[in-house]
């Protein structure tokens, strides 16, 4: 009987110990991607659960301004919520430290300032 009990823990300690290093695997790699601005700009607004800018898919997206730190970049996809219309919108992103870019300001676009901007 103690055997198994034995063998149960080493099984539960182990997986644990896999959970733990997946998480930290997946931490990792999204921490690289996260260096792009364009893969920072989709992740954030094609993803989360409380997100109200959410969109299904990212169609354009058009750098308008960019130093070494900050940039603006609009960006025009399809929403998720129904009737799924094609929206836009101006994401202000800083650049942190460790080269991480990050969404600071979301700004929705008229069509016509879409367009001014973009032309």
């Amino acid at each position: 009987m103690r055997k198994k009990t034995k063998v149960k823990k080493i099984y539960i300690v182990t997986a644990v110990f896999i959970i733990i290093i997946v998480i930290l695997i997946k931490g990792s790699i999204n921490n690289n991607n996260d260096k792009d601005i364009n893969f920072a700009a989709k992740q954030y607004l094609t993803t989360g659960f409380f997100n109200s800018y959410k969109l299904y898919n990212i169609d354009h997206s058009y750098i308008t301004f960019s130093s070494s730190n900050d940039a603006i970049l609009n960006v025009r996809g399809m929403e998720t919520r129904v009737p799924h219309a094609t929206v836009s919108y101006s994401l202000k992103m800083t650049k942190d430290t460790s080269g991480i870019w990050h969404v600071k300001k979301i700004s929705p676009l008229s069509d016509l300032q879409y367009l001014n901007a973009n032309n």
